[in-house]
């Protein structure tokens, strides 16, 4: 699959060696699974509070409406152009930001917890279990978890992008309404 990182592949031999995965490390792994899929839970739903929290800036503030008026911003001082054009800039930027977060992930896997892997991930489960094979039941854990990891990262960065878009936003909103008209 290739998404080792360093920690990971000095955990993978051993369990592939062993043949079967302790009990405690097999429970931390479910626990880290687990935690995962709550993270990516909770960066959906703060990118879709930004993104609704963009989105109505965007459509009952009149400050908001004026930065993006071109005739307005023409004739615009060079203060207010400037911030107009921040505000325009970092609304886009959170607002695209936040609506990659909740765009599904297509990671390429072979887990048999990931439903693109299916029929074939079936297939292989099966012939694991008729050969009771338990490190494979350990090495689909470690991948899957591996790939929910990835996941995590690449929504919060997105996360942490629309975050900080949302206060360059809120500033450059501040900095429109201080200037007089």
């Amino acid at each position: 699959m290739g998404f080792h990182s360093s920690g990971s592949t000095a955990v993978a031999p051993a369990l592939s060696q062993t043949g079967s995965m302790p009990d405690p490390f097999h429970q931390h792994l479910l626990d880290a699974n687990r935690s995962f899929v709550d993270q990516i839970r909770v960066a959906d739903q703060k990118a879709a509070y930004i993104f609704t929290f963009v989105l109505a800036l965007m459509v009952w503030s009149a400050e908001t409406r004026r930065a993006v008026n071109l005739k307005q911003l023409m004739v615009a001082d060079p203060a207010v152009l400037v911030l107009s054009l921040v505000l325009l800039a970092s609304l886009v930027t959170a607002l695209c930001a936040a609506i990659c977060v909740v765009l599904p992930r297509s990671r390429p896997g072979v887990s048999v917890f990931y439903w693109g892997a299916w029929p074939d991930a079936g297939q292989r489960l099966r012939a694991a279990w008729c050969e009771s094979d338990n490190a494979f039941i350990a090495d689909d854990l470690m991948r899957n978890t591996e790939t929910l990891a990835l996941i995590c990262q690449a929504k919060y960065r997105l996360v942490i992008l629309a975050f900080r878009s949302l206060l360059v936003v809120v500033g450059a909103y501040i900095g429109l309404l201080l200037l007089p008209n």
